[in-house]
């Protein structure tokens, strides 16, 4: 994943994703669902 990437949420989400980048946004969801985390604060683009 590119750590260029400073996108709105919601460009990001209108761009066809791979399979990789929608498994990886299901952990960080399922990730902050679980424990809470402040996700956004650390940075999306990993």
């Amino acid at each position: 994943m590119s750590k260029s990437a400073h996108v709105p949420v919601t460009e990001a989400w209108s761009v066809p994703m791979s399979p990789i980048q929608r498994y990886a946004m299901h952990n960080i969801a399922r990730g902050m669902r679980r424990w809470g985390l402040p996700i956004f604060e650390k940075g999306v683009c990993v």
